[in-house]
C-alpha cells in the first residue's frame, strides 16, 4: 500500500528583474506632475498671428532632446522657447500685425509616447507698443500645466496591464476596471484609463485618467495596478499611491487521492499572477507537474485535477512563475448552482471580474444559439435568471469576449 501523500505548502517569489517598475508614478499632483515633467523628451511649439492683409499664418517647431531635472528648469526653459519662436515668426514678418492677439502654445511629450505629458494650452498675448516699438509682454504666466485626461507612464517591456478602480464612498463595489487580456480599445477622452491590448505595447505605455492618479489612498478613487513588465517578465502590483503592493500567498487545500486520480484547490493569489504545481520526493529536487501552470483569476480559487504518479511518497508545492498571463487564455467560468422552476436560474462562478459573458444554448451541442443579454463579471459568482423555452431538452454554456 502506498504511503499517504504529503502536501507542502508554499509560495516562491521571483527576483525583480531588469525593467521591472518598483513604484508607479502616481498618487498627488506633484508626484504626477514630477513625473512628467522629468520624463519629457521634447517640445512642439505653436504661434499663431494675424498679417495687416488679414491672413492667418502659423508656425511648429519642435524642439528635441530635452531634458528636465526639475520644475524650474522647464519653466526656464518654456520662457526661453516662447520668446525665441515668437521672435523667429512673429518678429521676422515684415507683414505682423501686432496689434492683434498673437496665440501661442508648448506641447511637451516624450517620444514614442502616444499621450502628450505636459502643455501650456493655447494662450494670447498682445504686444506692447513702449517709446515707437512693438515689444513682447511678460509671458511668465504662460506655464505648462498636466494635462487633463490621461497621463503616459512608460513602462519598459511592458506585456500586461489591469487596473481596478474603487469609489472611496462605496470600496467594496468595483467602479471601473480594464484588463489588457480582454480590452480592445485604446484610450480615448471618455475612456482614458484603457489599457490597450498587447500587440500595442510596443509603445510601452500604460495610460491612466489624472483624476485617478491624483486620487491616492486617500482620495475619491481606490485604485490597484497589476503589472507584468521587464526582460523577464516580473509580476507587479501597486496601490493608489504608487506602492508596491504584497502578493496574497498561494496555498494547497482540500487534497485528495482517490482511484488514481490527485485532487486539490489551489487558494489565493492575485489577478493574472501565473503559476506552475510542482512535486519533489526529497524535498531538494522539484519537478513540474504536468498540465498544472494556470492563471489565477479574481475567483483565487482553482480546483486541480491530474494523474497519481508512480511515487510511493510525494511532496507537492505551488510555485509562481515569471510569465504574462496574456500568454494563457482567460480564465474560463462555470455553471453552478442550476435550478428549473417557473423560469430557468444558475449561477456563473469564475472568471476575472470586468470580464465580458455571453449566455448560449443549444439542443445538440454542435449549434449554439446567444442570448442577447451581454453579462459582466461583478464578483465571484454572478447569478442569471432566462424565461424556459419550448425545447424538449437544452444544453447551456457561458463565452466570454
Amino acid at each position: 500500500m502506498k504511503t499517504l501523500l504529503t502536501v507542502i505548502i508554499a509560495l516562491f517569489a521571483e527576483v525583480l528583474a531588469e525593467g521591472a517598475i518598483g513604484s508607479l508614478p502616481i498618487g498627488s499632483s506633484n508626484v504626477v506632475e514630477n513625473y512628467n515633467i522629468t520624463n519629457a523628451t521634447y517640445a512642439s511649439s505653436t504661434v499663431r498671428w494675424t498679417q495687416t492683409n488679414g491672413n492667418t499664418r502659423i508656425q511648429w517647431k519642435t524642439h528635441d532632446s530635452l531634458s528636465f531635472a526639475s520644475k524650474q528648469q522647464m519653466l526656464d526653459y518654456n520662457q526661453q522657447t516662447l520668446i525665441s519662436d515668437i521672435n523667429l515668426s512673429v518678429g521676422s514678418d515684415p507683414l505682423a500685425d501686432k496689434t492683434k492677439p498673437v496665440y501661442v502654445s508648448i506641447i511637451y511629450g516624450k517620444t514614442g509616447s502616444p499621450r502628450w505629458s505636459m502643455s501650456t494650452r493655447s494662450q494670447n498675448f498682445t504686444y506692447v507698443y513702449v517709446g515707437g516699438n512693438y515689444q513682447i509682454p511678460d509671458l511668465s504666466w504662460i506655464i505648462p500645466g498636466t494635462a487633463d485626461q490621461v497621463i503616459p507612464i512608460n513602462i519598459k517591456n511592458l506585456k500586461w496591464g489591469r487596473v481596478e478602480v474603487r469609489l472611496a464612498s462605496n470600496p467594496t463595489q468595483l467602479y471601473y476596471i480594464t484588463d489588457s487580456r480582454s480590452n480592445t480599445n485604446g484610450p480615448t477622452t471618455l475612456n482614458p484609463t484603457a489599457v490597450e491590448l498587447d500587440s500595442y505595447f510596443y509603445q510601452g505605455c500604460l495610460n491612466i485618467g489624472t483624476p485617478i492618479a491624483y486620487s491616492g489612498e486617500n482620495g475619491s478613487y481606490k485604485v490597484r495596478v497589476y503589472l507584468v513588465s521587464g526582460t523577464n517578465n516580473t509580476y507587479e502590483i501597486f496601490d493608489g499611491d504608487g506602492a508596491k503592493v504584497s502578493e496574497t500567498l498561494l496555498s494547497i487545500t482540500n487534497f485528495s487521492v482517490s482511484y488514481g486520480q490527485i485532487n486539490m484547490d489551489i487558494l489565493g493569489g492575485d489577478v493574472g499572477r501565473v503559476f506552475i504545481l510542482e512535486k519533489s520526493i526529497d524535498l531538494l529536487n522539484w519537478l513540474p507537474c504536468v498540465g498544472t501552470t494556470n492563471v489565477i483569476s479574481s475567483e483565487q480559487k482553482l480546483h486541480l485535477t491530474f494523474a497519481q504518479g508512480p511515487e510511493p511518497r510525494v511532496f507537492f508545492r505551488v510555485k509562481t512563475l515569471n510569465a504574462s498571463p496574456a500568454s494563457f487564455p482567460l480564465p474560463q467560468q462555470r455553471i453552478e448552482n442550476f435550478q428549473v422552476s417557473n423560469d430557468i436560474q444558475f449561477d456563473v462562478v469564475g472568471g476575472d471580474i470586468g470580464n465580458k459573458f455571453v449566455i448560449e444554448k443549444s439542443t445538440n451541442f454542435l449549434n449554439w444559439t446567444s442570448y442577447p443579454t451581454t453579462n459582466s463579471v461583478s464578483g465571484i459568482s454572478t447569478h442569471v435568471s432566462l424565461p424556459k423555452g419550448i425545447e424538449d431538452a437544452v444544453f447551456f454554456r457561458t463565452r466570454m469576449f
